[in-house]
């Protein structure tokens, strides 16, 4: 009886795994570079809107108009910083001494501080100058993590500019760039690539203002709620809330969990109350999210959350932020790309029941 031996050919399969791990490492190295460019994009397309308005509509010059669009966004969030921020320190204040004035945390405060005095007048600092006193006697590992993040601040602020130098350079000359980006395409696929690029920016648009829609009326929702309900400090735990959304299912978990938890510390009963009420503000955002992500997103929960994990592991908290846009990205390039190319039709209803009911 003759065998045939069969010869596997496995260098271009090694070649690629070597090539997909190349593209891994050099992401890692780049990535928070990625994820600038990726904000500002989302910026641009949320905020090239009123540019063309006050540009076609208003006959504004595009410079002036693309001036005005940013500086607006800057004083908006000026304003924000200046009328809201304090507000939200001097609550978070008052949170951080009803925690630490009574229970478990209160002693082991208390012996850190007699075994400690460095510690004793931090905790006791009311103004910058006494925390900077008392700073200077405290350990190196402590005032070393102090600089690492005070180190991070800073490169969040430069980050900032470099963000803010994208947005300005995209709004106010895009057609360079989308010529250049329709350039580097053959021509026959120049149509194709177009129809993407709109797409992609016409669903991040929309994505966007579904986002601050929904960002707002969640903030409202639970700081009405809590200070219905006597809890202290709502307006802190609303904003946080509100924050909350910009992670997609996870974030909103998170962020209400804190304003339960610190009220089951002081009156276990209000807290259920507290409960009740957040679970309440999820189920309406989750009756209105539907349909405002209807026009963008139309992925599955699990997608969502995977790419969350895989994206917040990679890139950090700027990664998950960024994991519907890029899922919107990844989605509309799919679709153009693949589905349209072959020849795909909708899995029937039976097929996948069978699948279900094997399992």
């Amino acid at each position: 009886m003759n065998s045939r031996v069969v010869i596997v050919n496995l260098l271009p399969t090694a070649l690629l795994l070597l090539g997909l791990l190349i593209l891994w490492r050099f992401l890692a190295v780049v990535q928070v570079g990625i994820m600038l460019i990726v904000l500002s994009m989302v910026l641009s397309a949320a905020l090239f809107p009123i540019v063309r308005f006050l540009h076609e509509r208003l006959r504004l010059p595009s410079a002036v108009a693309v001036f005005l669009t940013v500086i607006g966004a800057l004083v908006a969030l000026g304003a924000f910083v200046v009328l809201l921020v304090p507000t939200l320190v001097s609550e978070l204040q008052e949170t951080w001494k009803t925690l630490s004035q009574g229970g478990r945390l209160s002693q082991e405060l208390s012996g850190l501080a007699s075994n400690n005095t460095w510690v004793g007048r931090l905790l006791n600092s009311e103004s910058p100058q006494e925390l900077g006193k008392s700073l200077q006697g405290a350990p190196k590992p402590f005032t070393s993590a102090l600089m690492q993040i005070s180190a991070n601040v800073i490169a969040l602020v430069g980050y900032s500019f470099v963000v803010l130098l994208l947005l300005l350079y995209t709004l106010g000359r895009p057609e360079p760039l989308l010529r250049g980006l329709l350039g580097a395409v053959p021509d026959r696929q120049r149509a194709r690539v177009a129809h993407i690029t709109e797409e992609i920016v016409a669903q991040l648009r929309v994505w966007g203002s579904s986002m601050l829609f929904i960002m707002l009326t969640g903030g409202v929702l639970v700081w009405t709620g809590l200070t219905l309900l006597g809890v202290p400090n709502a307006l802190a735990f609303a904003f946080l809330s509100a924050l909350g959304e910009l992670i997609p299912n996870l974030g909103p978990l998170i962020a209400n969990g804190v304003p339960v938890l610190i009220t089951f510390a002081g009156d276990p009963q209000k807290a259920l109350w507290v409960a009740l009420w957040l679970i309440g503000v999820q189920v309406i955002q989750g009756l209105f999210s539907p349909y405002l992500f209807s026009r963008t997103i139309q992925l599955h929960p699990v997608s969502i959350i995977s790419g969350i994990v895989l994206l917040g592991t990679a890139f950090g908290l700027i990664g998950a932020f960024l994991t519907v846009p890029l899922l919107i990205i990844v989605k509309v390039i799919y679709e153009a790309y693949y589905l349209s190319r072959h020849d795909h039709s909708d899995v029937p209803e039976a097929q996948v029941s069978e699948i279900l009911e094997q399992a």
